[in-house]
């Protein structure tokens, strides 16, 4: 076994303590010495003295530490070529995830989960309600996991670190999808992402070349709308943007009305400029190559035109 911390111990209060084991590791295993001669059984006989340690350790820990949450997790499915014995059906093989711990009710969540999901799980477990997302997972014990959310996970690409190469041509259509929320772009489904999968108070933009390739994105969060549009201007400078807002006061500006969710194209200004409630789907042209003009003024009907920052 191989650990990491206590980053405090106990004699100073909360602790936390991460074991990572290798004895199981193919393709023969590392059992240990404690476990006597090894019976010539191989990776097998690495397994059963594993588990039996483990056993052992987490029965001791729960027994000196009674208020402490103890969880069990395997990181991937074995090869059981290095067992020498057929391998049931993959969708009868699952990783376990099991936690113990005073007042956790013994209980089977039955929802499909990913590792993303594994530590707001275990921050919702120890009480940390406000971190129940995080990351790019979410907490099992509330929500389905956002990996699994949508009809096409396959086709999704989340969008963290660097921008999938994606191009939006003159006329082509940009779909934008309420799940997610999801943009469309090129056969290509983005996730905006911010404090997880889920996009909360937030506008979430990429921003498009002349070539209308996409350069970079960027989620933007803060409660004074106008000082986010400004902050979202500034970084757009003059690019033909696509993106997604959930920040209603942003929404109220941009969108001309009382929007929870929204979505928007064109460059800031710009009479081409258009945005919308995102209610189920919408599809808009996309023309990265158009040249900004002057801004139109507020309609009185109500349409969803570029409004400033008045």
């Amino acid at each position: 076994m191989r650990g990491a911390g206590p980053s405090r111990s106990p004699a100073e209060g909360s602790f936390a303590l991460a074991l990572l084991t290798l004895d199981t590791h193919g393709p023969y295993g590392f059992p240990s010495a404690s476990c006597g001669p090894n019976t010539g059984e191989g990776l097998l006989f690495a397994i059963r003295c594993a588990d039996r340690m483990l056993a052992e350790f987490i029965g001791e820990v729960r027994r000196r530490h009674p208020d402490a949450v103890v969880a069990l997790l395997s990181d991937h499915l074995g090869n059981f070529n290095d067992l020498r014995r057929p391998a049931p059906p993959d969708d009868e093989r699952r990783l376990r995830f099991t936690v113990w711990g005073k007042g956790i009710e013994p209980a089977a969540i039955n929802r499909r989960g990913t590792h993303f999901d594994v530590t707001p799980t275990l921050l919702d477990l120890l009480g940390f309600a406000h971190w129940a997302e995080l990351g790019l997972g979410a907490s099992l014990l509330r929500f389905d996991s956002p990996w699994f959310a949508h009809p096409r996970p396959e086709r999704l690409r989340v969008v963290h670190g660097s921008l999938p190469t994606i191009r939006a041509h003159a006329g082509q259509g940009i779909s934008f999808l309420a799940e997610g929320p999801v943009i469309e772009v090129d056969g290509a489904r983005i996730l905006a992402t911010h404090r997880g999968l889920r996009l909360r108070d937030a506008v979430f933009a990429i921003a498009f070349d002349a070539n209308g390739t996409a350069v970079r994105h960027r989620a933007f969060a803060g409660a004074d709308s106008r000082a986010l549009l400004r902050q979202v201007e500034q970084w757009a400078d003059g690019a033909w943007l696509a993106g997604v807002s959930t920040h209603e006061g942003v929404n109220r500006r941009l969108l001309c009305g009382n929007v929870r969710r929204g979505f928007f194209a064109g460059r800031l200004g710009a009479r081409d400029f258009v945005c919308g409630p995102l209610a189920s789907a919408q599809r808009v042209a996309a023309d990265p190559a158009s040249s900004p003009t002057p801004p139109s003024p507020p309609s009185s009907s109500g349409s969803c035109r570029w409004r400033g920052w008045g």
